[in-house]
């Protein structure tokens, strides 16, 4: 887990400063409302779950078969980045 939240938060300087600027924002909003999943039955998987199609897109939009294949990923994606918040946004 530690090489995989690493290895994100390596990937995350490769995308432009604005977007990583923006994501980072984002993420720390979501983080804050999965701290209270007690009054809005919110868990971090779930908001990863809701907010992972907006967050990632494939580049063939048509492929509603690669977006099914692949949901769980982006679920998955958006919960590290929820979770190792702290490790993840390093800059």
């Amino acid at each position: 887990r530690e090489t995989a939240v690493q290895e994100l938060a390596q990937t995350l300087t490769l995308i432009p400063k604005d977007n990583y600027i923006i994501l980072k924002y984002i993420c720390q909003f979501l983080r804050e409302v999965g701290q209270h999943e007690s009054t809005n039955k919110m868990s971090l998987m779930s908001l990863g779950t809701v907010f992972s199609y907006n967050f990632i897109r494939h580049i063939d939009n048509e492929n509603n078969q690669l977006f099914l294949l692949t949901a769980d990923l982006g679920q998955n994606l958006i919960y590290m980045l929820l979770k190792y918040y702290m490790q993840v946004f390093i800059h």
